[in-house]
């Protein structure tokens, strides 16, 4: 039973004490365990979870295909919606792509609350189409994290580079963007999935 010594010398010593002495024991077992089962869990998780890498980019200006449209979580739909719907006029009118799709999340402080705004990059002489306008993304500043993997590991990474973004005190707007760098089609994987993670940053 994993007896101390000195347990076992007080039992021999007072027979009458030695259920209370068991007790003693198997409560130090107890607590024992639950330490054991929560160092358990904390490896697990650290197992786990993937380094993610960071960087500091200068985003460029870009002409995008772009819908813009509300965002009421959890109802995401509309990204993958908006997407498809300009890949296809895309694909019909010939446009070449001149960069990942992506997706910007405006934050309130800009006025622009739940909005998103879904953009394709193309090049050339591009004309808009109902919902569909044409419009610039101006470059700008951004602390980008990269998530490899699932798109439903993606929120939990938002945190992880707000995190880091205060760590290493830079001032943040509050305004992202999620990068589609490696997505479906042409990544039919989802584990191989890359998405980059960006904080718009205040000017200097």
């Amino acid at each position: 039973m994993d007896l101390p010594l000195e347990d076992i010398r007080q039992m021999i010593q007072s027979p009458a004490h030695a259920n209370e002495v068991l007790r003693e024991h198997e409560q130090r077992f107890r607590e024992e365990i639950a330490s054991r089962e929560r160092a358990l869990l904390h490896l697990r998780t650290s197992l786990q979870e993937t380094v993610m890498e960071y960087r500091l980019e200068h985003l460029p200006t870009l002409q995008t295909l772009s819908v813009r449209t509300v965002l009421q979580p959890p109802h995401y739909e509309v990204i993958p919606k908006a997407l498809q719907e300009r890949m296809v006029y895309k694909k019909v009118r010939g446009y070449a792509l001149t960069a990942p799709s992506f997706f910007i999340h405006h934050s309130e402080v800009e006025g622009e609350k739940g909005v998103v705004e879904v953009c394709l990059p193309v090049t050339g002489t591009v004309e808009p189409q109902g919902r569909i306008g044409v419009r610039t993304f101006e470059g700008r500043p951004a602390f980008i994290g990269q998530v490899v993997g699932p798109y439903d590991e993606t929120g939990e990474a938002y945190t992880a580079v707000v995190e880091e973004a205060l760590r290493r005190g830079l001032n943040i707007t509050g305004s992202t963007a999620e990068i589609y760098v490696k997505r479906v089609p042409d990544t039919p994987d989802p584990q191989a999935y890359e998405t980059d993670i960006a904080f718009f940053l205040l000017p200097e």
